[in-house]
């Protein structure tokens, strides 16, 4: 599309909060740097914003709540009304063309104020359905466990407020061929444009660093990413290979389980948990890793998968969702099962491979998904939407 298209048009991006790292804030993040470079002006509307720990262009504003809570606060939910109210008035003030509601709760905000300002477009970027209303494997891992039970107890409630909800949206973008179909699923609506997240080549070295003995898995430790699992694959790999090391790098409510668990298989003594590193840490362990493996299940796309082959490190990973998009038979290998020994047997094959070659073919896979190609799909969108309108108000 033509990069003057949104030229002065005012989008504003609902985004829960700005404190903690994650794919999908990456996501939102380079997808408002993206709309300015074609000519919008973007702000960023948040309950809560960390700037010492989420670091954002001068040239995107951030409208943020001085004292907002986390959106996953019982502070938050008991007061609800308060917080939508505040959205709504924060919006009616910035007076955007376009609004771009994310993962949820903002696109709750977002649909929750069409309804009371239906003369503003509304895109919703959809990582995945509602999670935490609509899928039990995510309800089950909630922590504390009192969390869970009362996600439970009003599931069938949330999950028709929902779907109601969605039907005040104007247009939605799905971030993979996977989420695409559980929205159809879902909510009965049909995306319309698939816009994967990208990764910036340039931030990896062209060449990768000599291999180590170094497996490499970047998550959340939580449930949903089964790393429990990985610690079991590793355990198996180890009887065959005892040299190599498995990095894990996050945080987590599950973080002193794990660790429990190393020590219980015995393999504690390699398995390095570093916890939450810069970007810059991360690219490095990418690179020099010699193979990244990947624990969830039917997840939304998996954007470590793509950075981890950016690296020039081959992907193993269950064959599910995002993944199945992502990692081709040149750079890795998607398992049909959760057998660990089947895992174990399979990453010892890949790390038997050649590894400059397995290098080449990983970063020119990494190089079909750019930020660019991401912000070109949802700034067609975005035009139409806001063309569409004006249509509708200046006929």
């Amino acid at each position: 599309m033509k990069h003057d298209q949104l030229q002065n048009k005012r989008v504003l991006i609902l985004f829960p909060h700005l404190v903690i790292p994650g794919g999908a804030l990456i996501y939102t993040l380079r997808l408002a740097e993206q709309l300015q470079q074609r000519g919008a002006e973007v702000a960023i509307l948040t309950l809560r914003h960390e700037p010492r720990q989420i670091q954002i262009s001068a040239a995107i504003e951030v409208i943020a709540h001085p004292h907002g809570p986390l959106t996953s606060s019982l502070s938050f939910w008991l007061s609800w009304p308060v917080w939508q109210h505040w959205i709504v008035r924060k919006i009616r003030n910035w007076n955007p063309d376009l609004l771009i509601s994310q993962v949820f709760p903002s696109n709750w905000w977002g649909w929750l104020a069409k309804r009371v300002l239906p003369q503003i477009p509304l895109l919703w970027v959809c990582h995945e359905p509602s999670a935490f209303i609509h899928s039990e494997i995510w309800i089950r891992v909630l922590q504390p466990v009192w969390k869970s039970r009362l996600a439970l107890s009003l599931r069938p409630f949330l999950a028709h407020a929902d779907r109601r909800l969605s039907k005040y949206g104007d247009a939605v973008v799905a971030n993979s061929r996977f989420t695409a179909e559980q929205v159809k699923r879902v909510y009965d609506l049909k995306v319309a444009a698939i816009a994967n997240p990208g990764v910036i080549l340039d931030d990896f070295p062209g060449r990768r660093a000599a291999r180590s003995n170094l497996l490499l898995t970047v998550a959340h430790l939580s449930g949903f990413k089964r790393i429990d699992f990985l610690l079991q694959v590793f355990a198996g790999i180890l009887e065959r290979q005892p040299h190599l090391r498995l990095a894990i790098v996050g945080d987590g409510e599950k973080m002193t389980a794990l660790k429990q668990f190393a020590t219980t298989l015995q393999i504690a003594g390699q398995v390095d948990f570093h916890g939450r590193l810069h970007h810059s840490e991360i690219v490095r362990l990418y690179t020099g890793a010699a193979l990244y493996m990947h624990g969830g299940v039917e997840e939304a796309f998996g954007m470590a998968l793509i950075e981890a082959l950016a690296g020039g490190c081959p992907v193993l990973a269950h064959a599910s969702g995002g993944p199945l998009e992502i990692v081709t038979p040149d750079t890795g290998r998607l398992m049909p099962n959760l057998d660990p020994m089947a895992w174990s047997k399979a990453a010892i094959a890949l790390l038997e491979q050649d590894d400059a070659q397995t290098a080449l073919l990983c970063r020119k896979r990494a190089a079909d998904f750019s930020w660019k190609q991401t912000g070109d799909r949802i700034a067609s969108v975005c035009h139409q939407l806001i063309t569409l309108f004006n249509s509708k108000t200046n006929p």
